[in-house]
């Protein structure tokens, strides 16, 4: 057996090890924002409409149109909706490696390659967080790797221009790519264009994106503006975005000088990742960043990719240079994973492993119990506009304005809030009893609001939702709430589970986590 044999063999094992090992560690692992995407598909079967909230008031709250619409399979199909969605990327998980696996000609490079996206811990998380990085990434790799090829044939071309439809539906800054796509096309490469195709996926496109703003009213996303506008810190959230993502970075900096001779389709593709990554997110605070999510989902494509081309045309010591600076990034996101202590990050891999197991003695604890009550006149302002709402199944408010129109693009003042009227408030978020006046989100607004001599609210309880407590939910009852009673009762039934919650291994190891049936179904 040669050695290239022996270490292609070694790399096999260590591939299906770390496939294995992410599947023990995060497959439970569900974020709070997918359970936006899936609340529309359960009150599409459900009550009818296409909404956030089962009301007339329409909210555009998801990213991804393409998966609000398989978001109405788990529902209809009457199975979890999690563990559809952990299926369904893993699958195209499995295909973003058989993709590079067949574009790389030397195996022992495309092991190698295949290995690095395994290696990588933040990988595991994102194939069973509930959202659409994953598949994403997916479509990333397909567009280059489509660009790449020589053959551009009609039925190429025709895959390409659907791949450029799917873009902007699958996430905001899509519409840059499908950009990419038309200007590398028609400037760069002088192809004959097959225009038929090309019409009929503009046409598509032109259509959806007319029908969606007769509905919401709204050119783009309500987690756009939320993301790029309402949570705007401007040169501190550059430099804070730029920290968090200080390894990725570092990476693609690397490689982009690496590649510059090498390959400029390569170049191009990192210089439109940096572009996006600082002109849609770079001031924005991003509250659900786990595992560096959004240098994730931008940055992590144009790497492997990069690594793709690399594998192809680079000399022999070129090559190991660019494995050894590879090895080098995956021991920084390992070390990353066990000691760090970003604030406004689930940035550890015990916290992102334990992240569902924590939303049970919490989210969906709390849900769970609303949802018992039966009433959906019940009004509920909440910090997280995920877990909570879609088990509740009653009226809801989002105060950070990922779900409300006005909230989305403004600061919350006295008159807005007084119009929720909300019989309870569920403040949460990175502080405590003596910094929460301090927070400078709309929850910290809220919060003087109700502490005021004359308020109309009283404080019930306090949840803490992870081991550390950096993360806390603030319970407020409205006073003359004709629900008053029953919210309480529901609240403390939620308290004794709340302060009786173990993680035990046995649990975890079983995938107990995964149960978050409703308490009404």
């Amino acid at each position: 057996m040669t050695q290239n044999n022996i270490l292609i063999k070694s790399t096999k094992f260590f591939v299906v090890l770390a496939i294995l090992v992410g599947i023990v560690l995060f497959f439970q692992t569900t974020v709070d924002d997918s359970y936006i995407c899936f609340r529309y598909g359960y009150n599409l079967i459900h009550h009818g409409i296409w909404n956030w909230n089962a009301d007339n008031e329409r909210i555009e709250a998801y990213t991804s149109f393409t998966y609000m619409i398989l978001s109405v399979f788990p529902p209809l199909l009457n199975i979890q909706p999690q563990i559809f969605f952990k299926i369904f990327t893993f699958i195209f998980f499995l295909l973003i490696l058989r993709r590079i696996y067949a574009l790389v000609d030397n195996k022992k490079y495309a092991w190698f390659i295949i290995f690095f996206v395994v290696a990588n811990w933040h990988t595991h998380v994102h194939i069973y967080a509930g959202l659409e990085t994953i598949f994403w990434f997916y479509l990333l790799i397909e567009t280059f790797s489509i660009l790449y090829k020589e053959d551009f044939s009609n039925k190429q071309q025709s895959k390409l221009w659907l791949l450029a439809l799917l873009f902007p539906l699958t996430r905001p800054e899509g519409a840059v790519f499908s950009m990419f796509i038309f200007v590398y096309v028609f400037f760069k490469n002088n192809r004959k264009i097959y225009f038929p195709t090309l019409i009929l996926f503009a046409l598509i496109g032109g259509i959806y994106f007319i029908l969606r703003y007769k509905y919401f009213g709204l050119l783009l996303p309500l987690s756009f503006y939320h993301k790029s506008i309402g949570n705007n810190m401007g040169f501190l959230g550059i430099l804070f975005n730029t920290y968090t993502a200080w390894q990725y970075l570092f990476l693609l900096i690397f490689l982009l000088f690496q590649v510059k001779k090498q390959n400029k389709l390569a170049f191009y593709f990192i210089l439109t990742v940096l572009f996006v990554y600082y002109a849609f997110y770079g001031t924005s605070a991003l509250l659900m960043n786990y595992a560096n999510r959004f240098a994730f989902q931008l940055f992590y494509p144009a790497i492997i990719f990069a690594l793709i081309m690399l594998a192809q045309k680079a000399s022999e010591k070129i090559n190991k240079k660019v494995h050894i600076v590879m090895l080098v990034f995956i021991a920084l996101i390992v070390y990353k994973g066990f000691t760090d202590k970003t604030p406004l990050q689930f940035g550890t891999i015990k916290e992102n492993m334990l992240f569902t197991a924590y939303m049970h003695k919490t989210h969906f604890n709390t849900g769970n119990q609303i949802a018992a009550l039966k009433n959906n006149k019940i009004k509920v302002l909440m910090g997280d506009a995920g877990v909570l709402p879609y088990l509740a199944n009653t009226k809801c408010y989002d105060p950070y304005g990922l779900a409300d129109v006005y909230l989305s693009t403004k600061h919350i003042d006295r008159a807005y809030f007084d119009k929720m009227d909300a019989d309870l408030l569920i403040l949460s978020g990175f502080f405590n009893e003596e910094t929460i006046h301090k927070d400078i989100t709309n929850v910290g607004k809220i919060y003087q609001y109700i502490s005021e001599p004359n308020s109309n609210y009283t404080y019930l309880y306090k949840f803490t939702t992870a081991q550390n407590n950096k993360y806390a939910m603030f319970f407020y009852v409205k006073n003359n709430s004709k629900y008053k009673i029953e919210i309480i009762e529901a609240l403390d039934k939620a308290k004794i589970h709340h302060d009786n919650f173990k993680i035990t291994p046995k649990d975890f190891l079983t995938f107990q986590y995964l149960n978050n049936y409703k308490v009404n179904d």
